[in-house]
């Protein structure tokens, strides 16, 4: 269901976003629910968010999320927000045409991305915006170019740092407190079978004499949980860099007068 409401309706300055390029019309808004409302009647009336997100396709809702998280929006499927309902986050096939939201440690969008391979274009953020500051500090430093994609990728590869490094404290609690759990002793008898025996033919495998470790390697094998979170945002940092390249190049290659929708 779309509604009509222009901004001077709301009574309230929300996060809107806008791409309106390579024949799209989008519009991404980001605030709490009550304030959504104004701008889609869709939105569930018994539930109160602090920050969803509305996507909307030439006025009408394409996707419509509860919680303030990374998503993939897919623009060539045909379904639409259902009245009511919040939408559910899909995998999208990269080979896809979609856009790409991406949010940061602090609970905010920090940029969004139109993706039609080749093509990647990134979104102008809001006047104001924490993305938008975001965006200036990388254009004026070269090390924050760098840094912020990093520590983004930090916070994509949560679920492998906690694995990492949480997982050992976890296990080590629970032997301790496994430890103050009284022996059990359990005697189960076990059935008597004879089971044929199998010969299996005798193989004599070469010993094979491997050189010892590096010491490089015996470091790297001992210390896991320091680099391979790192590493995880650094592949994540150069996915970023890339694609703000890629966004710059078809930007100047294809001036904004020439790129938006007649």
């Amino acid at each position: 269901m779309t509604d009509t409401s222009t901004s001077s309706d709301i009574p309230h300055q929300l996060e809107h976003w806008i791409f309106m390029d390579a024949g799209e019309d989008l519009e991404v808004f980001c605030d709490a629910s009550k304030y959504l409302r104004h701008i889609d009647d869709g939105i569930p009336e018994d539930a109160e968010t602090s920050s969803s997100i509305v996507v909307k396709s030439r006025g009408e809702e394409l996707a419509r999320f509860k919680k303030l998280e990374d998503a993939r929006v897919n623009l060539e499927s045909e379904d639409r927000a259902k009245p009511g309902k919040w939408s559910t986050r899909m995998v999208v096939s990269a080979k896809k045409r979609y856009l790409r939201i991406n949010v940061g440690f602090g609970g905010s969008i920090t940029s969004m991305t139109y993706h039609d391979k080749p093509v990647a274009i990134e979104l102008d953020p809001p006047p104001g915006s924490s993305a938008e500051r975001r965006k200036k500090a990388m254009e004026d430093s070269a090390f924050k170019r760098w840094l912020y994609p990093i520590l983004g990728g930090l916070g994509k590869g949560g679920f492998a740092i906690v694995v990492l490094v949480i997982g050992p404290l976890v296990s080590n609690f629970l032997k301790w407190l496994f430890g103050f759990l009284p022996d059990i002793d359990v005697n189960i008898s076990r059935p008597d079978i004879n089971l044929p025996e199998i010969p299996l033919p005798d193989i004599n495998f070469p010993a094979i004499n491997l050189p010892p470790a590096p010491d490089w390697v015996i470091f790297l094998l001992d210390y896991t949980k320091v680099w391979v979170p790192l590493v995880l945002g650094l592949i994540f940092a150069i996915g970023a860099v890339r694609t703000h390249r890629k966004s710059e190049k078809y930007k100047k290659q294809y001036p904004v007068s020439r790129r938006q929708k007649d």
